[in-house]
């Protein structure tokens, strides 16, 4: 789901971009809630402890 701020989110990527940064943007459906935010925080776990 895109929100109003959704450009902006996506300005941000060409700004990382634009600099070299590595990113990932990932698109949850649902509002910032409890349940988008353990679909979140279970991404990142996996991203940041790989072996």
């Amino acid at each position: 789901m895109k929100t109003r701020f959704f450009e902006h989110f996506l300005g941000d990527d060409r700004l990382c971009s634009d600099k070299g940064i590595h990113f990932q943007r990932k698109v949850y459906k649902g509002t910032h809630d409890w349940n988008v935010w353990r679909m979140c925080i279970n991404d990142f776990a996996q991203m940041i402890f790989k072996k």
